[in-house]
């Protein structure tokens, strides 16, 4: 039975029926998911030890009984609990460690084909990326994790993954390259290889945005989820903001689109806020995309947002709506939580959630 966990200083397993509903049509990915089932969740509590074994999560990512949190508080990274008993394993990536972290610049990735090691992004100079082991995190006091890379400052990734021992790739935010959209860096050549332009949305209005000054604007704030098919070349690509996703494969080393579908792009503007320093901000129209996805061999999760940016509140930032695609794009059915929540993920045999 598929279970989803929830974070909000205590635990949820959510168990599942399903019910054939219609939703209320929009520009948004919900057209196409009109008239697929619909599955309800209702939860049961699981409660942490104590109140301070999460400080600020901000993400979650699970791995068999193991949930491992991005959570800030002011000393470590990442928070890992037990989900069997909701205690504290371990904090880890702390401030003063070795690698010297700048722990609010960290996202952390599964690494394909493996369920017991995941990757370390540092979205910030250095740029480098990590690889931990969980057995060896939770058994030895003095572990250090395994320095894969430091990326080129050329290419500013989003949050990469780590595709097999030579390879890394994920959707590129700034490059110094060319602009296109999604990259792939060679751990054994020292190389970039970039490719996939940003889609082009019909409107006349949104022209500016492809001009060659705005573009890496655009691809930072589109934002992206992205999560690769355990044992496939497959690439999900789902943005942050704007209603964005693509498909992507991998052939003869270069990425290339299968599918993808551009509902709406997200609204800003660039703001010059003192010499030499500019800033996008959303406008009053702005809508959210996927807050995140997490995906298995035969399906992709995707938390849909789709609210206004200035929506009050932290629930503009939440959402109870889970889309479920297959690896060809095509709507599978949807996911009604029975609360809204910021994050999902998935293990082998477990979805699970994580709210704001």
């Amino acid at each position: 039975m598929t279970k989803i966990y929830v974070l909000a200083l205590l635990l949820l397993i959510l168990s599942r029926s399903c019910i054939n509903t219609t939703t209320a049509l929009e520009e948004s990915p919900l057209q196409d998911f009109e008239a697929v089932p619909e599955i309800k969740l209702n939860s049961i509590k699981i409660t942490l030890e104590h109140d301070s074994v999460l400080y600020d999560p901000r993400t979650i990512n699970v791995f068999d009984s193991i949930a491992v949190f991005y959570d800030i508080s002011g000393v470590a990274g990442f928070s890992m609990v037990n989900l069997l008993n909701g205690k504290l394993i371990t904090r880890f990536a702390h401030i003063g460690d070795d690698e010297n972290y700048d722990i609010n610049t960290l996202s952390l990735s599964p690494i394909k084909g493996s369920t017991k090691e995941f990757s370390i992004y540092e979205g910030a100079p250095p740029y480098r990326v990590f690889k931990y082991n969980i057995d060896s995190l939770i058994n030895s006091k003095t572990y250090s994790p395994e320095l894969v890379c430091q990326l080129p400052k050329e290419v500013v990734f989003e949050t990469p993954l780590v595709e097999s021992d030579s390879v890394i790739l994920g959707n590129i935010t700034f490059t110094k390259l060319d602009n296109k959209f999604f990259g792939i860096y060679n751990l054994r050549q020292k190389t970039v290889t970039t490719g996939i332009d940003v889609p082009k949305f019909s409107s006349r209005r949104y022209k500016q945005y492809y001009q060659d000054e705005n573009i890496s604007w655009v691809k930072a704030v589109l934002g992206s989820n992205i999560g690769i098919r355990p044992n496939g070349r497959e690439i999900a690509s789902f943005s942050k903001r704007g209603g964005l996703f693509q498909i992507i494969s991998i052939e003869n080393h270069k990425p290339k689109v299968l599918t993808e579908k551009l509902y709406y792009m997200p609204e800003f503007v660039i703001n010059e806020i003192s010499e030499n320093i500019t800033k996008s901000m959303y406008t009053k129209n702005n809508k959210y995309g996927y807050n995140n996805i997490t995906v298995t061999e035969d399906r992709i999760y995707a938390l849909y947002n789709g609210k206004l940016t200035n929506t009050p509140g932290v629930e503009s930032l939440s959402s109870n709506l889970v889309l479920v695609y297959d690896w060809a794009g095509k709507p599978i059915n949807k996911i009604l939580l029975d609360d809204e929540y910021y994050q999902i993920a998935i293990d082998p045999q477990q979805l699970s959630t994580s709210p704001n």
